[in-house]
């Protein structure tokens, strides 16, 4: 993202996993479908440019990996907006939702129970590790969770 100032062009960097911390913000659900929220904020002391969808990977008690398909738009989140990239200020949150059916299709036996669940951030590499403790993360259909892209906070506190 190019932000113009008079006599100058200044190039803010992309958000890296390293300055940006992921949490669990909270949940709601209905009908068999649980619709998760997540806050990234900013921890460095520069602004910085983020735009896209995160990548996740939900993991069981022992740390190893759990199906898990994510899909940028899908179910519930089909008609939303693609992203849009914007400045992360300092010490600012944007956030993201996650949707997920608590119902196993078909001959799907009970749905994994997630003890962790790695974010990847968009455009990046590394992840930030989320403990799923307090909450729920049992996606049914083969682990599949519906994304949307990472918007920025509105009015209020981040």
């Amino acid at each position: 993202m190019v932000v113009p100032t008079p006599g100058t062009t200044t190039v803010l960097a992309r958000c890296h996993t390293g300055v940006l911390l992921v949490s669990f913000a909270g949940s709601q659900g209905a009908a068999g479908t649980i619709v998760d929220t997540f806050r990234v904020a900013n921890t460095s002391t520069s602004r910085c440019v983020i735009l896209g969808y995160v990548g996740m990977l939900m993991l069981d008690a022992a740390g190893r990996p759990l199906p898990t398909h994510v899909v940028r738009n899908g179910g519930v989140f089909s008609t939303e907006a693609g992203p849009s990239g914007f400045s992360l200020e300092p010490g600012t949150a944007a956030s993201f939702q996650a949707a997920w059916s608590d119902v196993p299709h078909g001959s799907e036996g009970p749905c994994p129970q997630a003890a962790q669940l790695e974010v990847t951030p968009p455009d990046e590499y590394d992840h930030r590790l989320i403990s799923v403790s307090g909450w729920s993360l049992a996606p049914c259909g083969g682990g599949e969770i519906d994304v949307t892209p990472i918007r920025a906070a509105g009015p209020g506190p981040a």
